[in-house]
């Protein structure tokens, strides 16, 4: 079992490697975090999942009795 974490492991350590690799040539060929974070919230819609949360949190505690 140790040899699958290890390889599961180095996977994701490979995986954040890339990634940080892949920004990083990004920011050097002037690419705009700003325009990445505008496409990542309209498509995901950030502020309305949070706000949803927030809602579904109040609504829970509120309906929780206090002992």
């Amino acid at each position: 079992m140790t040899k699958v974490w290890k390889i599961i492991s180095a996977v994701v350590i490979i995986a954040l490697l890339f990634g940080a690799l892949c920004l990083l040539v990004g920011l050097i060929t002037g690419g705009s975090t700003e325009r990445v974070l505008g496409i990542f919230n309209t498509t995901y819609d950030i502020e309305g999942l949070k706000q949803a949360y927030e809602q579904a949190i109040q609504n829970a505690l509120n309906t929780q009795p206090l002992s």
